[in-house]
C-alpha cells in the first residue's frame, strides 16, 4: 500500500513535466548556492582562524587569574607543571612588558616579548616571518615597523628602557640581530625568554603560557580538561575563543551576515516551491473535488500533496548536491585566490577556500527540504478546507 501510494505521488509530480522540472531546478540551485556560501565561510574561516592561532595566539593560553582583564607587569605565575595529555602538541612560555625603545636618535613605546627560542618555533609561525637576520639568544629581533619608523637595521643596537619587576629602571643595550614581517603599526621587540627575564627582574617568572592541541574546534573542552588537570584555582585557563574575544565576536557577526543572505536565497526558493504548488493545487482541484466526493480522507489528501513536494524536494537536492560536491572539493583542493593577498599578522592570507564536511551538506538538506514542506502545508491546508461540491465545480 505504501509502495503504491509513493507511485502514485511520484507520477502526479511529472504531469505537468515543465513546471515540475524548473521548480525541482530552483530547488537544486538553492541547495548548491547554500552549500556552496556555507562550505566557503567554514573553509575561508578554517583558514583564518588557523593563521590566528598558530601565528601567536595558541589554541589555549594560561595566565594569572585577571591578567587577560588587566595586564600587568606584576601578575605572572610560577613554573607550572604543564600535564601531557594526548591533545597536547606543544606549549611555550612568554613574557611581556611595555618599554620604550631608542635607537639612530629616535625614541618610540614598544612591547617587549620574551620567548623561548625553541619551543616558540615548534608552537607558532614566528620562525616563518623572520625577514631578515636571525634569532639568538642575546640579540633583539623588532618587527618591520619598529626598523622602519626608528630608521634602524640589522646590526644596530638598540637601547631598551622599562620597570624592573623588583620596583628598579630596567635599562640595557641590545644588538639587533633580525626583524620580522608584522602587521602595519605593530611595534614589537623580541628577546631571548632568558633575557627578558632578567632584564625585566622576573627570576624565574611568566605572564603566559600558549598551547597548542590537535584540533582549535575542541579548545574550549582542552581547556577545561587542562583546568581540571592542574587543578590551581589562581590560574585563569581559556581558549583562544576567550582570550582573542574581539576576534572570536567579529567573526560571529560576519557569519550572522552570511545567514542574512542564505536567507533571501531560502525565500528565493520559498516562493518558487510556493508558485509551483499552488498552481498544482489550482490545476488540480476539480480532481481534489472528485476524490473527497469518494470518501478519500482528507488526511490522505493532505499526506499525498506533501509526499509529492518531499519526493521533487529529495530528487532536487541529491541532483543538485552533485554539483555542490564537486565546487566545494575544487575549492577546498584549489581556492580562490585574492587579487589582493590579505596580511594577517605578517603571514598573508590569499586564497578563500571552502571544506567538505557533513554540515556543509546537512545544513543545506535540511533548510531545503524544511521550507518546501513548510512552503506546502498552507496550500494544502487550503484545498482540504473547500467543500466537494465547489471544488468539484471548479474548471
Amino acid at each position: 500500500m505504501k509502495m503504491l501510494f509513493v507511485r502514485f505521488a511520484f507520477r502526479n509530480i511529472f504531469r505537468q513535466k515543465r513546471r515540475s522540472i524548473l521548480t525541482g531546478l530552483t530547488i537544486a540551485v538553492g541547495f548548491f548556492l547554500l552549500s556552496l556560501s556555507i562550505g566557503v565561510s567554514e573553509g575561508s574561516y578554517s583558514e583564518v582562524i588557523d593563521i590566528f592561532t598558530k601565528s601567536h595566539t595558541g589554541h589555549i593560553q594560561i595566565h594569572h587569574s585577571d591578567y587577560l582583564d588587566k595586564p600587568n607587569l606584576y601578575k605572572t605565575i610560577d613554573e607550572v607543571d604543564i600535564p601531557e595529555l594526548s591533545f597536547m602538541t606543544s606549549w611555550t612560555p612568554r613574557v611581556y612588558s611595555s618599554a620604550l625603545a631608542f635607537g639612530n636618535n629616535k625614541t618610540l613605546g614598544t612591547q617587549v616579548l620574551g620567548i623561548d627560542l625553541d619551543r616558540e618555533f615548534k608552537t607558532t609561525t614566528l620562525a616563518a616571518k623572520l625577514s631578515e637576520g636571525t634569532f639568538s639568544e642575546e640579540g633583539a629581533v623588532i618587527t618591520a615597523s619598529l626598523a622602519r619608523t626608528m630608521k634602524v637595521a640589522v646590526g644596530d643596537d638598540i637601547v631598551l628602557i622599562s620597570q624592573g619587576a623588583d620596583g628598579s629602571i630596567a635599562n640595557d643595550i641590545f644588538p639587533i640581530s633580525g626583524i620580522v614581517k608584522d602587521e602595519e603599526g605593530m611595534m614589537l621587540c623580541y628577546l631571548s625568554i632568558a633575557t627578558a627575564q632578567e632584564f625585566l627582574s622576573l627570576g624565574s617568572r611568566v605572564h603566559e603560557i600558549a598551547i597548542m592541541t590537535d584540533s582549535y574546534h575542541h579548545a574550549e573542552e582542552y581547556a577545561t580538561a587542562i583546568r581540571e588537570s592542574i587543578g590551581d584555582a589562581t590560574l585563569d585557563i581559556q581558549p583562544w575563543q576567550v582570550v582573542e574575544k574581539s576576534f572570536y565576536d567579529a567573526m560571529l557577526m560576519d557569519i550572522k551576515g552570511m545567514w542574512v543572505s542564505l536567507s533571501i536565497i531560502m525565500l528565493i526558493v520559498a516562493l518558487g516551491i510556493l508558485n509551483s504548488v499552488l498552481m498544482d493545487i489550482l490545476e488540480r482541484t476539480r480532481e481534489y473535488g472528485v476524490l473527497k466526493a469518494l470518501g478519500t480522507s482528507p488526511a490522505f489528501i493532505f499526506k499525498l500533496i506533501i509526499t509529492e513536494m518531499f519526493l521533487l524536494t529529495t530528487i532536487s537536492v541529491i541532483i543538485g548536491a552533485i554539483p555542490a560536491f564537486i565546487a566545494n572539493w575544487f575549492l577546498a583542493e584549489y581556492g580562490i585566490a585574492l587579487s589582493e593577498p590579505i596580511e594577517f599578522g605578517g603571514v598573508m592570507f590569499s586564497t578563500y577556500r571552502s571544506a567538505v564536511s557533513f554540515t556543509v551538506f546537512a545544513v543545506p538538506a535540511a533548510l531545503t527540504m524544511a521550507t518546501s514542506l513548510i512552503v506546502s502545508i498552507f496550500p494544502a491546508i487550503g484545498i482540504l478546507r473547500k467543500p466537494a461540491v465547489e471544488a468539484m465545480r471548479h474548471v
